[in-house]
């Protein structure tokens, strides 16, 4: 079963997954809080898996850009504030 499945909210940043760890749900004011001097914290909805072992995804970025993503540095985030 993959890490993410497609319409999960996600934010990402090169530190973001390896801090919280794997089956993290966080809201996403403690990601901001937690990541106050990163700036590369982006937040997007998983649009599907793009390999067969299920470790990447592709992601669609707030501003409308996709990109495929490591499941490594990904982290799901709460609906709720």
């Amino acid at each position: 079963m993959p890490k993410f499945k497609q319409g999960d909210h996600v934010a990402w940043g090169h530190k973001v997954g390896a801090l919280h760890g794997e089956g993290s749900v966080l809201k996403k004011s403690a990601v901001e809080a937690t990541h106050a001097q990163e700036e590369s914290i982006s937040y997007g909805v998983v649009e599907g898996v793009a390999n067969t072992e299920e470790t990447w995804f592709v992601v669609a970025l707030e501003g409308g850009e996709s990109r495929t993503l490591t499941g490594e540095e990904l982290v799901l985030v709460s609906n709720e504030e």
